[in-house]
């Protein structure tokens, strides 16, 4: 059987890095494939841009699942339309900011979030009480960059992510880094690297949609879906 997971990116705007991601997480036996609403906000940093993506987004999942599509993840870190796609679908719908809360928890002891805007701060401190690991959350904290930039100017991303990561790990004792953008795709081994090379540990940093679209592979793998 082909796996087939289908990534759901809940704005108007295409974002060719994570169809590039798509394709190259894709192998002999799994097949991926991304697509965007078609109505809702071409990008999201607040809760309103979140409520406006949710009814497509969980649109886009139900087709997915009469497509015969096997798991569906959403892009983006507020996991927006989560919980209504997986009350709609019997398939498995992955969030990010839930799968890598969770993950950051069992890899490490202290966990810290750098993420886009100030705006998404308080959005990523509600997701982690929620998700109840608030106990192990080390600091979260925002590069102060929009969302629309990230394409246009990634070197710069790249560096305040590396000092915002650098911090969390000196000052606030984090072990492990989540990053608290699915925006920030392709640099998580980058940022790694120069924790490894100012602090001479291993820190584990979490790219969440490479993260949540592996996840969804395994879980399908290991049949862990509400099916008959």
């Amino acid at each position: 059987m082909t796996i087939r997971v289908r990534v759901v990116t809940p704005i108007t705007t295409r974002d060719e890095r994570t169809h590039a991601l798509a394709r190259e997480l894709c192998s002999p036996g799994v097949q991926i494939d991304v697509v965007e609403i078609s109505k809702g906000p071409a990008f999201i940093e607040t809760a309103d841009d979140e409520a406006r993506a949710e009814p497509d987004t969980v649109r886009q999942i139900v087709e997915a699942e009469r497509a015969g599509v096997h798991a569906a993840v959403i892009d983006c870190m507020g996991d927006p339309g989560l919980e209504a796609a997986r009350k709609a679908v019997s398939i498995p719908v992955l969030g990010p900011c839930q799968v890598s809360l969770h993950t950051a928890a069992m890899l490490g002891e202290r966990f810290s979030i750098v993420t886009v805007q100030p705006s998404t701060v308080a959005l990523l401190e509600e997701r982690v009480e929620r998700h109840g690991v608030s106990g192990q959350l080390a600091s979260v904290s925002s590069i102060d960059v929009p969302v629309l930039e990230l394409e246009t100017n990634m070197e710069r991303v790249q560096a305040l992510l590396c000092e915002h990561a650098l911090r969390a790990v000196r000052e606030k004792g984090a072990d492990v880094v989540v990053l608290g953008c699915t925006g920030f795709l392709g640099v998580a081994e980058a940022i790694g690297r120069h924790l490894r090379d100012h602090t001479g540990e291993q820190v584990p940093v979490i790219d969440p949609m490479r993260l949540s679209i592996l996840t969804a592979v395994t879980w399908v793998r290991a049949r862990l879906s509400r099916h008959a």
